[in-house]
């Protein structure tokens, strides 16, 4: 898992001052000119987001940004990322209630089988503090861990690999 918290955390989380302003891409990605200011200058917003909200002050995200960009370099591509967001964060009920009862529907319940949920300490765009990351770990199912990784920011596996690596080996590794 990576720094996406269950949905119920989420929900909560976006309907603050700080998590409305950390997850503004979700409502600018709802904008018709979103994929012309994504595909412009040679996927120019996207670099910076990545550098400036996505990862650790210290990473370089250029090599992982070349992957991305090569990734969604087509126009059908980029606009099938967009509409990730467009089909599952509908701006008018992002937040509310109805919005949690469906995605609760979509995504169904926590997982039943043990989960590891990993969170960078330096995410920029998910702040969490130890509290809510042991809320979170209250709420998943018994066997699973939670844990931050210090110094990483949202793309935990891009930005401290051997540590990630070792944390999902020894988790997989564990009799749950």
């Amino acid at each position: 898992m990576s720094d996406v918290p269950p949905l119920a955390f989420f929900g909560e989380y976006a309907s603050t001052y700080e998590g409305i302003e950390r997850l503004n891409h979700f409502w600018f990605f709802q904008m018709a000119m979103a994929d012309e200011v994504l595909a412009a200058n040679d996927m120019a917003w996207v670099r910076q987001v990545m550098q400036d909200k996505w990862t650790a002050d210290d990473y370089d995200a250029t090599e992982d940004f070349e992957a991305v960009r090569k990734a969604l370099g087509e126009p059908a591509r980029l606009r099938a990322a967009i509409d990730l967001y467009r089909m599952n964060f509908a701006p008018q009920e992002m937040g509310t209630p109805e919005w949690a009862a469906r995605h609760a529907e979509l995504w169904g319940e926590v997982p039943a089988q043990p989960t590891l949920y990993l969170h960078g300490t330096e995410d920029k765009s998910v702040v969490l503090d130890a509290e809510g990351l042991a809320a979170i770990g209250a709420s998943l199912s018994a066997g699973s861990e939670v844990a931050f990784i210090e110094g990483a920011g949202h793309l935990v596996p891009a930005e401290k690999p051997v540590e990630y690596n070792e944390r999902v080996l020894r988790f997989l590794g564990k009799e749950h």
